[in-house]
């Protein structure tokens, strides 16, 4: 888990929140440590996932171990 990534999931158990939708290119990057520029990042308590197009499947899947990778 990345350090940013830990504040998050306090903040939304905080906040009361099931999840958060990001979709800005920079803060996706920023939380997960991977670039890509087209993807949205789905944070849930219990799971990460990275919904990217098929020209960074593969390299999600390898450089983001502890995120479910969807197309």
């Amino acid at each position: 888990m990345t350090p940013p990534l830990g504040s998050l999931y306090a903040s939304l158990q905080n906040k009361e929140l099931d999840a958060l939708l990001v979709s800005h290119q920079p803060n996706i990057a920023y939380l997960t440590g991977f670039f890509c520029s087209d993807s949205y990042l789905l944070i849930k308590a219990r799971k990460n996932i990275l919904i990217t197009d098929s020209r960074y499947y593969e390299a999600a899947r390898s450089a983001l171990k502890n995120f479910q990778i969807e197309l």
